[in-house]
């Protein structure tokens, strides 16, 4: 274990240094390029103890999950550490396989989380949008902690001193400019203003319960004020509303007004999920529990059913309409809350929207978040393999061939399903080398041995001569007939092949009685063998080079087949 550590260790110092190096130098500079190699190297050594470097993310500093030891730290007050952890991530798994461009790209989002010139992004999204395929993480998202209970605020790690001087700077910030809107008879309306519109604004002010805000100066605490007083006063009904029933709930009531609390919450939800903008769903989730330490226990349980409760069939239909139709910006903000609140049933209709004629950018989308939910279990996809038909699946056997060898049971739903023979080509060709089960060789692959699909034949042939080379010859036998001539030159030679590799002796004199016709023959079987007798030419053993010989020489086999035999032999040798 302390070689590990020493070696995460390294890897994450050269993780800071190529940070620093991207910063200051152009790409493809050689400094750059160096420290590239430095990276690559130290994760290459410390995957050749282990296949996955976990860490856990903490405000300043990382340590080696499962080990407890730190791997890296830092004494500067913003840092990587610090945006990953205050956007809810906090475990970053590095698997064995990932490569420069994977390594530059995650160096790239983490400069780009530290320098955060961009308030529109936050780390959760950029990690989502990035599409690592050897880089994984988890996050909280704050309205799913909020719903679990979870004590810990994941934007909120000051001290209860520090929080309870930032509230008093705010209260006293926001009643002396009340009280002087009042005194000069502007009204209250312009209070409750909706300020917060754009989502780099939100950020911001998520940003202000953090120790930094106490050494702001005056300006920029009264723009912080500001934001903070626009954010809490919320000017839609939807919103006061929310606030006003997590009020209610925080008061402890009664079952029958606690329960009625919760579906008036479940009702607001459900109108939200019908507007032009869906996702703002989970913003009200999230407003719900601020009250949250207040609530009691049942709470947390019943808020979770009525969540599920929104989301209808009708719903999902809709939003995943919404998905496939609208831009990048709603349809990602739609996916971000189904990964958010691990929603099935979401997750499973988009299998189905995946068979849709959808842009590139949709679908690349959509794959993207199939994939990441792929991570926790396949079963959404198992539920919808089978309406998902014809041309329109390509995309979703792509996905699982991906996933192998976790896919390897849905794989071979799509072998044995209906689908069309290039998707069952592309799953047969996925499952080379795993045909361990006599069962599914049975089953499955004698089957497509005698199917009537060129293709499925030739790559369920060689799987089979692979996992039960002793069955060979009592499998292919009954394909040896007139038919066999007119199948394409590569599977007969194919057929040939396997047959002479692992059917033995036996399989010899198969060929031998199919190949040596004598007497008056009929043109069938006269095609017949001299189709083998060309095929025998990728064979070259001793036993085949005997069996063409014997048959060239041999005056009284048909001369066609005769002359054909004559004619391999001075090929091979």
């Amino acid at each position: 274990m302390q070689e590990e550590v020493r070696l995460a260790r390294r890897c994450f110092a050269q993780i800071e240094r190529l940070t620093t190096v991207m910063a200051s130098y152009p790409p493809g500079h050689p400094v750059v390029e160096n420290a590239v190699q430095g990276l690559r190297d130290a994760f290459y050594q410390f995957f050749e103890l282990t296949d996955r470097l976990t860490v856990q993310i903490h405000p300043h500093w990382m340590d080696l999950y499962g080990a407890g030891e730190t791997v890296w730290e830092t004494q500067e007050p913003r840092d990587y550490c610090f945006a990953l952890s205050r956007d809810g991530v906090y475990l970053i798994h590095i698997l064995a396989g990932v490569d420069d461009t994977e390594l530059r790209q995650l160096v790239s989002v983490l400069n780009e989380l530290v320098d955060q010139r961009d308030m529109s992004t936050d780390a959760v999204s950029m990690l989502f949008e990035a599409g690592f395929r050897y880089i994984s993480y988890d996050a909280i998202d704050e309205s799913l902690a909020l719903l679990a209970g979870l004590d810990n605020d994941v934007r909120n790690r000051d001290t209860r001193e520090e929080q309870e001087a930032i509230e008093e700077l705010f209260n006293e910030a926001f009643d002396k400019e009340l009280d002087e809107r009042v005194g000069s008879g502007q009204g209250m309306e312009a209070d409750f203003e909706v300020r917060l519109q754009r989502r780099g604004e939100k950020q911001m002010k998520l940003e202000v319960g953090s120790r930094q805000f106490l050494q702001l100066d005056d300006q920029a605490r009264a723009h912080l004020e500001d934001l903070k007083r626009g954010f809490t006063e919320h000017h839609e009904l939807e919103h006061r509303q929310g606030e006003v029933l997590s009020a209610l709930l925080g008061a402890r009531p009664r079952a029958k007004l606690r329960r009625g609390a919760v579906a008036q919450i479940g009702n607001v939800m459900g109108a939200l999920l019908e507007t032009n903008a869906p996702w703002e769903a989970l913003s009200f989730l999230k407003l719900i529990h601020r009250w949250r330490d207040k609530f009691q226990v049942e709470v947390a349980g019943e808020l979770k059913e009525a969540v599920k409760e929104c989301f209808t069939q009708t719903r999902i239909h809709a939003l995943n309409k919404q998905v496939a139709t609208a831009g990048q910006g709603p349809r990602r903000a739609i996916l971000q809350m189904y990964n958010a609140l691990h929603l099935e049933a979401a997750s499973e209709g988009l299998i189905e929207v995946l068979g849709w004629d959808l842009e590139d950018e949709a679908r690349d989308d959509i794959l993207r978040y199939v994939r990441q939910r792929a991570r926790r279990g396949l079963d959404f996809i198992e539920r919808a393999l089978p309406r998902v038909a014809g041309e329109r699946a390509a995309p979703l056997v792509e996905l699982l061939v991906g996933l192998m060898p976790r896919s390897r049971p849905l794989l071979l739903d799509v072998i044995k399903g209906q689908m069309e023979p290039s998707l069952k080509l592309k799953a047969l060709v996925a499952l080379r080398g795993t045909w361990s089960d006599v069962n599914e060789v049975r089953d499955v692959l004698v089957p497509l041995v005698r199917g009537s699909h060129s293709g499925l034949r030739l790559e369920a042939l060689r799987a089979l001569a692979a996992a039960t080379p002793a069955h060979v010859l009592r499998v292919v036998e009954p394909l040896l007939d007139a038919r066999l001539a007119r199948r394409p030159d590569e599977e007969v030679r194919e057929l040939v092949g396997v047959l002479v590799a692992h059917g033995g002796p036996a399989a010899v004199e198969k060929l031998r009685e199919l190949v040596q016709r004598r007497g008056i023959v009929a043109d069938e079987e006269q095609e017949l063998a001299v189709a083998i007798v060309k095929a025998m030419i990728k064979s070259p053993t001793p036993e085949v080079v005997q069996l063409l010989e014997a048959v060239a020489k041999d005056w009284l086999v048909a001369g066609r087949i005769r002359s054909t035999c004559k004619e391999i032999v001075e090929l091979m040798q």
